[in-house]
């Protein structure tokens, strides 16, 4: 039996695209919606109390803390990886 050619992907119309689009800008906004609103509210709140400093210190240590995590996690997986 000879080989068949792989069967193409059927293209897709310009309304499935736009529809695609829309889907995926709803999920995104109900992903990450909630948190933006969230934390600009805490902006708000900080400011309108005098102590915006504050909070940006605790978005700075959050970042801070993530990226020190994020380091030391790939290093432990680059040594177990390096080491098997």
């Amino acid at each position: 039996m000879g080989m068949r050619p792989a069967a193409r992907m059927p293209k897709l119309t310009r309304r499935s695209r736009i529809l695609i689009a829309v889907a995926l800008a709803v999920v995104l906004l109900l992903l990450f919606g909630p948190r933006m609103v969230d934390a600009y509210v805490d902006w708000l709140w900080f400011g309108e109390l005098g102590y915006r400093s504050v909070f940006t210190t605790k978005i700075v240590t959050r970042v801070i803390v993530f990226l020190v995590a994020g380091v030391v996690m790939g290093t432990i997986v680059f040594a177990a990886l390096a080491l098997s």
